[in-house]
């Protein structure tokens, strides 16, 4: 068996080379396969579980008013989104009138809490009180509540691990002590004598035989010790 030098498992991950590519395959493609399906699961689980909740969320509010773009309400709108922890997200101009979507967000690292949520909607109330008062001519909605799975989060962070762990199991199936284990391993397997299928039926029919009769005479003396032990009054059921 080949022995590596010192830091030479750090050189092999950072190469694409195989190592005896032709001995050991089926060994060496099982084990991929099996740890390939832990890190899978695991994965799945952790989108599903720790960063399934993670949320990005906030209160909208839209301004609207008739007419094409008016720099100076335009100006005004921003500068009070600003001072209310709003930020201007969307904005499109109709045949005859202009709207404007703001964001209070209420989620910090995707993350909502109750604080965050109460804050966010008072800082949405207080940006249309200031909008009605401040700016003329200018209609806006009551604040309303919206939230969105963090996809990009809940998805990329689990390929990210999946793309990784798969070139680290890649190279691992290639590093020269482990994969002469495989191959060792797929040697002795070739010398095992496997049984027939009508010896594997046999001995199945022994086993499972077997287990019934125990099964049965551990019975028989549970139920035999349970009627000596109640008829000396050592146990007592009422």
């Amino acid at each position: 068996m080949a022995k590596p030098e010192n830091g030479s498992f750090w050189r092999e991950l950072l190469s694409a080379g195989l190592y005896k590519r032709n001995q050991g395959r089926l060994a060496r493609q099982l084990t991929a396969a099996g740890i390939g399906a832990l890190v899978i699961a695991g994965a799945y689980i952790l989108s599903q579980g720790p960063l399934g909740g993670l949320v990005n969320a906030s209160y909208r509010v839209i301004a609207s008013y008739a007419g094409q773009e008016d720099p100076a309400k335009d100006k005004a709108l921003a500068k009070l989104a600003d001072e209310n922890g709003a930020a201007w997200v969307t904005d499109s101009v109709g045949s005859d009138r202009r709207e404007i979507e703001f964001h209070v967000p209420t989620s910090r690292m995707w993350r909502e809490s109750p604080q965050a949520m109460n804050e966010g909607k008072q800082k949405a109330e207080k940006l249309k009180a200031a909008i009605k008062q401040e700016v003329d001519s200018v209609k806006v909605g009551e604040p309303q509540r919206v939230s969105s799975r963090a996809v990009w989060v809940i998805v990329g962070i689990p390929v990210v691990i999946c793309a990784i762990c798969g070139w680290v199991i890649y190279r691992v199936v290639n590093y020269a002590p482990f994969a002469e284990f495989l191959i060792s391993v797929e040697a002795e397997m070739g010398k095992v004598s496997w049984a027939s299928k009508q010896e594997l039926y046999r001995a199945t029919v022994v086993v499972l035989s077997t287990m019934f009769f125990l099964g049965v005479v551990l019975f028989a003396y549970d139920v035999t010790w349970k009627w000596i032990l109640q008829a000396i009054g050592v146990l007592r059921f009422s």
